[in-house]
């Protein structure tokens, strides 16, 4: 059906003793998602972009995607600009055919803020479009602003309604934009007195994070919109980077070097692609495959190709031993860090627990922490990392599979040692 306005909407909602959910969308999979889920609750819904998203792409294309997937549906889907920062925002979202506008003058003086919403309430006035202001802030930041909340002053609210001709309001009573980092302090009573007082319906900003519980009582109490925004990116990026851990070539090495046990089945890899620096330092070293027979399929060579770097880097560590350098746990960093499997075999290799940091770039980080260092804003090197290098992850060695990577280990040291001379005359 046609896009609708929140005007039928929520007055229904406000009779019958419900709310209508308003989802913040940044994309068009966000779109399809939210109507896809009105279609199976055969819900009303309505869909808003923030001042920040329309500087992304523009009112226009963002009213076109919602406004195809609307008729494509038997559901009220209504497009709300939320948190208009301007009243040429609100010109712009109305010419581009949005059917709900917010002006948001809440840090403004509450006559100017009167004043801002009145004009805006005009202008969408003659085209039937409502008009949802806000008075007594909502804490957190949304978009560029930035506010520390306030309740919503029952009188100054009645005098808000009275003199701007708004259509819904938006009220402050204890809820934050964002995450909230301890418990939100709802003046749920608030609530009830503003429903009495008013006949604008109530609208609740920042319900992200708040309990299903406090949504309903919230509800019950006259809340007749409840936007949320945060847990959508929140659960948008938790999928991709979901979808990428999938499907990314580290997760697929992963999967098939899984069917294989410890120890490859007694194929073992030297990789020597290119030579070999430390500590061996022998630049006609080549890469081996040995063990090959007929039971070995691919994901053998993909786990003896894991086994095998982890031996080459017990073998660095073994030599810095001898040099001196003791070594507890170590830090793995760069691409091959996204692949669990293969970090934990490097700690059951190499007896060593192993920690992954949530930055995989190296290189980049090792230089900022020296940097740092250099100019003093570090202590030293240590503390460079206490302050910078965040674990997300560790590595235990398990004991169970000791044994096995000992012989795997014998092997590949004695594998170059006998094909030492083979690889120096194949070389001349």
């Amino acid at each position: 059906m046609p896009l609708t306005t929140t005007t039928e909407m929520l007055k229904k909602a406000q009779e019958q003793g419900y709310a209508v959910g308003a989802f913040n969308v940044e994309n068009m999979e966000m779109a399809q998602a939210i109507i896809g889920a009105a279609e199976e609750l055969k819900a009303p819904v309505i869909l808003q972009t923030t001042p920040s998203t329309v500087r992304y792409a523009g009112t226009h294309l963002y009213a076109a995607n919602v406004r195809a997937l609307a008729e494509r549906t038997d559901v009220p889907v209504a497009l709300h600009l939320d948190h208009g920062d301007s009243f040429a925002l609100c010109v712009q979202a109305l010419r581009s055919g949005y059917t709900s506008v917010m002006i948001d003058g809440s840090k403004l003086p509450l006559e100017e803020n009167i004043a801002l919403t009145q004009q805006v309430c005009e202008m969408c006035s003659a085209a039937g479009i409502p008009v949802e202001g806000e008075i007594g802030r909502v804490g957190g930041k949304e978009d560029d602003l930035e506010s520390d909340g306030g309740y919503t002053v029952p009188e100054e609210a009645v005098r808000f309604e009275r003199e701007s001709g708004l259509f819904s309001m938006a009220v402050g009573v204890g809820t934050a934009h964002g995450f909230y980092k301890e418990e939100p302090r709802l003046n749920k009573e608030l609530i009830t007195t503003l429903r009495g007082l008013l006949s604008a319906p109530l609208v609740l900003h920042g319900a992200s994070g708040l309990s299903e519980a406090d949504v309903r009582d919230c509800i019950g109490r006259g809340i007749c919109k409840v936007n949320f925004a945060t847990e959508l990116r929140a659960a948008y990026t938790q999928g991709i980077w979901a979808e990428q851990e999938r499907t990314s070539p580290f997760a697929l090495l992963d999967r098939a070097a899984e069917q294989v046990p410890p120890g490859s089945e007694g194929l073992v890899f030297l990789p020597y692609l290119a030579g070999e620096r430390s500590p061996l330092w022998d630049s006609h070293a080549k890469g081996v495959y040995y063990g090959i027979d007929f039971s070995k399929t691919r994901a053998h060579f993909a786990r003896a190709c894991m086994e095998g770097v982890a031996y080459s880097l017990r073998h660095n560590l073994e030599a810095a031993h001898q040099a001196g350098a003791w070594t507890g746990t170590l830090r793995a960093m760069g691409g091959a860090a996204n692949s669990r499997l293969w970090t934990q075999i490097k700690a059951d290799v190499t007896g060593k627990p192993i920690q992954v940091p949530a930055s995989d770039a190296a290189t980049a980080l090792g230089a900022a922490m020296l940097a740092g260092v250099g100019v003093g804003a570090y202590r030293d090197f240590d503390h460079a990392v206490s302050q910078t290098v965040k674990v997300t992850r560790e590595h235990l060695p398990r004991e169970e599979f000791r044994e096995v990577y000992e012989h795997g280990y014998r092997l590949y040291r004695q594998l170059y040692e006998d094909l030492k001379e083979t690889m120096h005359k194949e070389a001349l």
